[in-house]
């Protein structure tokens, strides 16, 4: 691990002046912007981490305070700032893994909803109580820019629309979710197998249903199955409507099309749209799964209680927190990680949402 004498040797100057350019201290005895932007391209170089231990003993500070920071990829999906934090039944068990983590280790933790309007409370945040920061979806910009300033270890779950600033990420393995699912679907009989998406207002997708539809689409070769009009769907999520809504809208979309060209089977981008989906296709007199197999994404609480009990894959929240807390008391310690990005492997859960493919139905291809 590269150490203040390993940037002082490389540049030949004294032990001292790296360590007073790195605390933000250069100011003080006159040390030159040009030493100073030296020093910070030679760490950067190296690979300058600094010992979190030393430096909060230094400010009197126990090694035991973490940031967890939710902000959901889009802004404004769930309208006000205030109302942003607990919106998502994934985010209860995520939150729960990186309580158990920080309860082994002995730490405590923080959270909180972030936005570009909060930088100014958590640069206070990080000046006298954080010693390392665990976010989950896309971070603003300005946000990322204070944590690196701060110089303060960060771990991200799923941030999707900025893998490059944040190191190391965790990720679902969406490549092996969406083999589980195919291949449950397939073994039913299904040949024609649809997906549902979101996006957003704008029309964009979101990002961890985009990475889901594209490995969706790679697989199906595998799997023998071929790509049909209509395949993939998408709802669009305002602000301040729950997933399921969509999941609703695109149901009713789907019962308008040409009986001829409906998939079989639908595999959806999470388990609220399929909750949303099953409610409207019941509604109008469809059997489930006897008309349509439909398998989920996350297996979050509803799933198991929803009418009939939802077939999904498990992505295991839980153990991506306690992951997330463990890889930061690493950084925390100014030890490395083994790697940039980390998977996390998800498990298929049969409930009563698929059954086999009516033989001779629209199954066939």
């Amino acid at each position: 691990m590269t150490t203040l004498k390993d940037i002082a040797t490389h540049l030949n100057i004294s032990i001292a002046t790296v360590s007073r350019v790195l605390n933000n201290k250069a100011g003080l005895i006159g040390i030159t912007d040009e030493t100073k932007q030296k020093v910070l391209e030679a760490a950067k170089l190296l690979n300058y981490q600094p010992d979190l231990s030393a430096r909060n003993l230094r400010l009197g500070r126990s090694l035991r305070a973490i940031l967890f920071i939710y902000t959901y990829p889009e802004k404004d999906k769930y309208g006000t700032a205030e109302n942003m934090f607990f919106p998502h039944p994934f985010f209860s068990h995520l939150l729960h893994g990186v309580q158990l983590g920080v309860q082994k280790k002995g730490y405590y933790v923080s959270y909180l909803s972030a936005t570009e309007q909060t930088i100014e409370s958590l640069s206070k945040l990080f000046d006298n109580e954080i010693n390392g920061v665990i976010s989950w979806g896309q971070l603003p910009g300005n946000i990322r820019a204070l944590i690196r300033d701060k110089r303060l270890p960060l771990v991200g779950i799923e941030p999707y629309l900025a893998p490059e600033d944040i190191r190391p990420a965790i990720y679902v393995h969406n490549e092996l979710l969406m083999s589980q699912a195919l291949e449950h679907l397939v073994k039913l009989g299904h040949r024609r197998i649809g997906f549902i998406s979101l996006k957003d207002e704008a029309g964009a997708e979101l990002s961890q249903f985009k990475d889901r539809r594209e490995a969706f689409l790679r697989l199906l070769p595998r799997f023998g199955l071929e790509p049909f009009s209509g395949q993939e769907m998408f709802g669009i999520v305002r602000p301040g409507v729950h997933e399921y809504t969509p999941g609703k809208v695109v149901a009713r979309q789907w019962l308008e099309t040409d009986v001829r060209q409906r998939p079989t089977a639908i595999i959806t981008g999470n388990d609220l749209l399929a909750v949303g989906a099953i409610r409207t296709l019941r509604n109008a007199g469809l059997s489930i799964p006897g008309d349509l197999s439909i398998v989920g994404t996350d297996d979050i609480d509803w799933s198991e209680y929803n009418e009939p009990p939802l077939t999904t894959v498990r992505i295991p929240k839980e153990q991506m927190g306690e992951l997330a807390v463990a890889l930061l008391e690493r950084l925390m310690r100014g030890k490395e990680v083994r790697r940039n990005s980390y998977f996390i492997k998800t498990g298929l859960i049969v409930r009563a949402t698929t059954g086999p493919c009516r033989e001779g139905g629209d199954g066939d291809q």
